[in-house]
C-alpha cells in the first residue's frame, strides 16, 4: 500500500526508522523483522529491526477479515527505532530473487485453489452441470501447475536474468490468479452454498484464498507487464535458451 510508509534516517547513532509498516504477518510472534524503508532521493532499502526495542508498537486490532485470521497480521509502528541496513538502497527490490519469490506466492495461490477444489473432487457429479464444472476445474488446475513447473525450470536456468524474472513473475501471477478465481467461482456454482455454510474447513479455505489473492495487484500488474513487453516472453526462454517445453523435463 502507498501509505503509511517508513522513513529511514542516518544519524550519528546509526540508522533510525520512523513510521508504520502494515501487512506484517506474525506480528505478535516474531522477535525481529526485515522491513523496507524510504531513504534519500526516493530510494528504498531493507533494514533489520529488533522488535523488542522501546520504540516498537504492534497493532492487530485492524484485522477484521475471517480470511487468514490466524496469521496474526497487523501493523508495526516504529518511533526512532535503531535498524541495521541489509544491502545498499534498491538491492532488495531490484534483484531477480524478489520476483522469483513472487512466483512462489503464486504457487501458494495454486495450492489454495487445489484445497478449495477438494469439495467438488470429493463428490460424484450429480448432473451434467456439475460434471462440466468439475472438468473445467481439473483442466484449469493442470494448466496452472504446468505454468508453475515451467517457470521453475526457467528460474533454475536463468537465475540472474532480472528483466526476464520480472516479466515471468507478472505473467505467472496473473495467470495463476485467474485459475484460483475461476476455481472458487466454479465450485460455488456447482455445489451451491452448502459447503460454504456446512463445511467449516472449506469455508475457511475459500475465505483465506480470497484474501491472499488480493496480494495480486490485479490490472495494475497487467499494465506493468504490457509496458515491459517488446516481444513474446515465450521466445525469450523457449528452446534456444535451453528450456524444454515438455512438462517435468526441466533443463537440458
Amino acid at each position: 500500500p502507498p501509505q503509511p510508509r517508513i522513513e529511514a534516517c542516518r544519524t550519528d547513532r546509526g540508522w533510525r526508522l520512523r513510521g508504520a509498516k502494515p501487512w506484517c504477518s506474525g506480528v505478535q510472534t516474531c522477535t525481529h523483522a526485515l522491513v523496507t524503508a524510504d531513504v534519500d532521493h526516493g530510494a528504498r532499502a531493507l533494514f533489520a529491526v529488533d522488535l523488542s526495542e522501546a520504540g516498537v508498537r504492534r497493532e492487530t486490532t485492524e484485522w477484521a477479515a475471517t480470511g487468514m485470521s490466524t496469521t496474526e497480521t497487523g501493523t508495526v509502528h516504529l518511533d526512532d527505532v535503531p535498524a541495521r541496513p541489509i544491502g545498499p538502497p534498491g538491492a532488495y527490490l531490484d534483484r531477480p530473487g524478489f520476483f522469483h519469490g513472487g512466483i512462489g506466492v503464486a504457487a501458494c495461490w495454486w495450492g489454495g485453489a487445489r484445497k478449495v477444489a477438494d469439495a467438488i473432487f470429493r463428490t460424484s457429479p450429480a448432473d451434467d452441470v456439475t460434471a462440466m464444472h468439475l472438468g473445467a476445474i481439473d483442466a484449469r488446475l493442470l494448466a496452472g501447475f504446468a505454468m508453475l513447473e515451467q517457470a521453475a525450470g526457467i528460474v533454475d536456468a536463468h537465475p540472474d536474468d532480472l528483466d526476464g524474472a520480472r516479466r515471468l513473475a507478472l505473467s505467472v501471477r496473473w495467470s495463476v490468479e485467474q485459475v484460483a478465481t475461476e476455481v472458487i467461482d466454479r465450485v460455488a456454482r456447482a455445489l451451491g452454498p452448502t459447503p460454504l455454510v456446512r463445511d467449516a474447513e472449506h469455508a475457511q479455505a475459500v475465505a483465506d484464498l480470497e484474501v491472499y489473492l488480493r496480494q495480486s495487484h490485479a490490472e495494475r500488474d497487467l499494465i506493468d507487464l504490457g509496458r515491459l513487453t517488446e516481444a513474446p516472453l515465450f521466445g525469450r526462454f523457449a528452446g534456444r535458451d535451453g528450456i524444454t517445453l515438455e512438462p517435468g523435463a526441466g533443463t537440458r
